[in-house]
């Protein structure tokens, strides 16, 4: 395709990524640099730029792309089809892409189907593909499974379908590009991604350690998704010769065969419920993985007389220690199964008794606890269990191990492992007698059990000297902000205008929140912006694959917007995330159209200043008319004043919190000595 009417188009954060600087980087270059180029697509919170004309910018100020294998050129030849096909489409499209240039490559004939593709989709566009599956190999089961497209892209115009596909034809590791890509629509795709998996999941990543550590012949998914965990575990260096992955869904299943076949991995998949029908009833696997649906409720046929249950009744509310009973029974004689589920299943009333003739029987040798955010936008705290097949010979113990504060942990779990063996490991742990643990209504939570280790007493005497001499430095920082925030002289030259003069004025625009939180799906709600947030000042980070619906795109924030809540009590904040966020009712947008005259970090300061707050009216919680506030006009010179006597005035706070941290430090370390018997050096400046 001649370069000059490439259609690929690249995101903010694909600048970045591409001439190695930070998001604010590029977001300064759009704001300050008049030959930046424009925006050709997307919408004024999430533009796209021209990949080329991109380039060529950088190139000029001597930028050097980074380099790749071709993925962020598929990437960008993807961005031009964004509202066009839905996120999940384009994954669909990447993947059987990729798997028909690969059987092309393996294909004798001449010319190659992949020359046939890159021909004919300039004229015919996407359709090529059906066609070819459906008539030119409608016996190949290859191409009917891993090419067959479950999405019509007979709309896509075929000078972007043809950017996609000479984008692809210079990729040199297909595997890797469609995990680039999957990877890079996983944000938008948060709530599939829960239930199936997604590249660079840090749960499939643990999962893969654990494996890889362990070691086996035989590794199983029972619910393997895309099939994340089973080529992480591969990732992670281990090596069986039999690999088997269960899932219901069909779409997942497609893409799990998809990416092992790109990978060259032979996995085999069945799709079905494996609740509802054991699938392979007789294997027996040195290694099962499974992360199952969260807190999903039990089918309603699944058999109570199935042999698997043999621990317990299965619980139709959820369905967390059925699917570990399935994962037991698939166990060889020493094999291991590790499980994802979150924490309440370690400690649910409604369950005692089958976690009670678990441990009994010796299934679980041990119970890790994960930190939290391991899923983004998702608030699960998960654990994951170490299981063994029941044994005559009940094993004494169970590991706790704790993990909440270990910010990698996915790249140490599987050193965790010799722990079993009764190794020290630099996480906090706690053996624990099966029999104690019974005694106590089989409660598996880490924190339960782990006991706190006595204080080191030279660490007591360091913190104790550390934690004095933090409080010298900050109230010298105390001091120091203070004395600039002194300089602030005021002003006796200011003219009081209302904003609805300023609206009237043309230097506002102001728009009221229209947007509910029912009308976004739940991957898009950390977008929506709530009166509460306006208040405590912090806003969410938003990222270029979030797509709100079309009718909300008008709704979008932009950089330098000053959102304002009159509930309760005027308060604003400045959009300085780059933009792209929906207000809900009980929030404005104000947007300076002249930055020159009226700095929206002024405005936000100002508009949120106690005078306003008498504008309130209406019993119970106040509201008040926005366009009565007040604004105190001064040049903008004197704006940058007040603006840096506030930063001063939030230096002194952010001081205050620091010089309450290091004195409870102190408290803590005074404590610590007379409770571990420390004798506490002198401190002074």
């Amino acid at each position: 395709m001649n370069e000059t009417t490439s259609q690929a188009l690249v995101a903010p954060s694909d600048i970045a990524e591409m001439a190695g600087v930070s998001r604010g980087a590029v977001s300064n270059w759009r704001k300050r640099t008049d030959d930046f180029p424009e925006a050709i697509g997307g919408t004024a919170a999430k533009p796209l730029f021209a990949r080329d004309a991109v380039l060529t910018w950088l190139t000029s100020r001597g930028y050097s792309a980074k380099k790749d294998s071709g993925e962020v050129h598929v990437w960008s030849a993807l961005n031009a089809l964004r509202g066009e096909i839905p996120v999940d489409a384009m994954s669909d499209l990447i993947l059987s892409l990729a798997c028909a240039r690969r059987l092309s490559d393996e294909s004798e004939s001449a010319p190659s189907p992949w020359t046939q593709i890159r021909e004919r989709v300039v004229v015919e566009g996407l359709s090529i593909l059906d066609d070819m599956v459906h008539e030119e190999f409608r016996d190949d089961l290859r191409w009917l499974l891993l090419v067959d497209l479950p999405y019509n892209f007979r709309g896509v115009a075929p000078a972007q379908a043809a950017e996609v596909v000479e984008a692809l034809s210079d990729v040199t590791d297909l595997a890797s590009t469609a995990d680039y890509v999957l990877a890079k629509l996983s944000r938008a795709q948060i709530r599939g991604g829960l239930e199936h998996g997604f590249v660079e999941s840090r749960i499939s990543k643990s999962l893969g350690n654990l494996a890889a550590a362990n070691g086996g012949n035989v590794l199983y998914d029972p619910a393997c998704g895309i099939g994340a965990a089973l080529l992480s575990a591969l990732d992670a260096g281990m090596r069986p010769e039999l690999i088997v992955g269960h899932e219901i869904d069909g779409n997942a299943w497609k893409k799990a065969s998809q990416r092992a076949y790109l990978r060259g991995v032979n996995i085999q998949l069945r799709s079905g419920d494996v609740l509802t029908e054991d699938l392979d009833e007789q294997l027996q696997a040195d290694v099962v993985i499974a992360e199952p649906p969260y807190s999903a409720r039990l089918p309603e046929s699944v058999d109570v007389l199935d042999r698997r249950w043999v621990f317990g009744m299965p619980t139709p509310r959820s369905s967390e220690l059925t699917w570990i009973q399935h994962t037991i029974a698939h166990l060889a004689e020493n094999g291991r199964g590790f499980v994802v589920t979150p924490v309440s299943a370690l400690s649910r009333g409604s369950e005692k008794a089958v976690r009670t003739e678990l441990v009994r029987r010796g299934c679980v040798e041990a119970i890790i606890g994960l930190p939290g955010k391991m899923l983004p936008h998702v608030a699960v705290n998960l654990a994951i269990w170490v299981l063994r097949a029941p044994t005559d010979e009940s094993r004494s113990d169970i590991l706790f191990i704790d993990a909440s504060e270990v910010d990698d942990v996915e790249k140490h779990i599987g050193s965790w492992l010799s722990a079993l063996n009764g190794n020290t490991i630099d996480v906090p742990h706690q053996s624990v007698d099966i029999r104690d643990i019974l005694t106590t209504d089989t409660d598996l939570a880490p924190y339960r059990w782990i006991q706190i280790a006595g204080r080191n007493p030279a660490e007591v005497a360091d913190t104790y000297v550390s934690s004095w001499k933090n409080l010298d430095q900050t109230l010298d920082h105390i001091s120091g902000a203070s004395g600039s925030l002194r300089h602030f002289a005021g002003t006796s030259d200011t003219r009081i205008v209302t904003v609805g003069d300023l609206i009237d004025q043309g230097l506002l625009e102001v728009r009221p929140g229209r947007a509910k939180s029912s009308d976004l799906p739940d991957e898009l709600k950390h977008l929506y912006v709530t009166p509460a947030q306006i208040k405590n000042g912090k806003l969410s980070e938003v990222d270029d694959s979030d797509t709100v619906p079309t009718n909300l795109q008008a709704e979008l924030t932009e950089d330098g917007d000053v959102l304002v809540s009159t509930q309760g009590s005027v308060c604003a904040v400045v959009d300085d995330m780059g933009g792209g966020h929906l207000l809900g009712y009980g929030t404005y947008r104000l947007r300076s159209t002249n930055f020159d005259q009226l700095a929206p970090y002024y405005l936000a300061l100002v508009l949120s200043g106690s005078w306003n707050n008498r504008f309130q009216t209406g019993s119970g919680i106040g509201r008040a008319d926005i366009r009565l506030l007040e604004v105190p006009l001064v040049p903008k010179e004197e704006q940058v004043h007040v603006r840096l006597a506030d930063m001063s005035v939030g230096l002194l706070l952010d001081q205050a919190h620091s010089l309450l941290t290091n004195a409870e430090s102190v408290r803590e370390a005074m404590l610590d000595a007379l409770r571990y018997n420390v004798a506490l050096p002198e401190v002074g400046k």
